[in-house]
């Protein structure tokens, strides 16, 4: 998944999906994360103000919301709307590649732990092997394994 951040009056914002598509794609190969492996489908979707808005007290009707969707099998939610998160792209990274963990190898990371306590990502580095803490007192969110981090091109 990709995605393009811009204002509504923004020359992207009325971008045919198409070209907005192919963009993508060309940027993804780029990336060498999918060397050439084939990309079979694109949408486009636009959403405007995509970033939640809190109102006070919405962690406390956040939660039943929280543990009923933690308990359908199979079912991972991340990012801005999926967690109802003001993520910046950092913790999606992140979640991402957690929820990849989850996914691919079993592990149970529990990704509404990204981005609780104001704890940003911007405190570790990406390597070669995968996040690195600067320091374990200030990030409290597991390390992804070097199986499902992101490797420099």
């Amino acid at each position: 998944m990709l995605e393009y951040w811009c204002n509504d009056d923004d020359s992207a914002w009325s971008q045919d999906n198409d070209s907005q598509i192919a963009l993508g794609s060309e940027e993804l190969r780029q990336t060498g994360l999918i060397k050439n492996a084939p990309i079979l489908a694109g949408h486009g979707h636009r959403i405007r103000r995509c970033y939640p808005v809190y109102s006070r007290g919405y962690k406390t009707n956040l939660k039943p919301v929280e543990r009923y969707l933690s308990g359908i099998a199979g079912l991972t939610v991340i990012g801005r709307y999926g967690a109802f998160k003001y993520n910046n792209q950092d913790h999606s990274t992140l979640m991402g590649l957690l929820a990849a963990e989850n996914i691919a190898d079993g592990s149970a990371h529990n990704l509404w732990a990204i981005n609780t306590d104001y704890q940003y990502q911007e405190d570790a580095v990406i390597t070669r092997t995968g996040l690195v803490r600067r320091s374990r007192k200030s990030l409290s969110i597991p390390t992804p394994t070097a199986a499902a981090a992101l490797r420099p091109v």
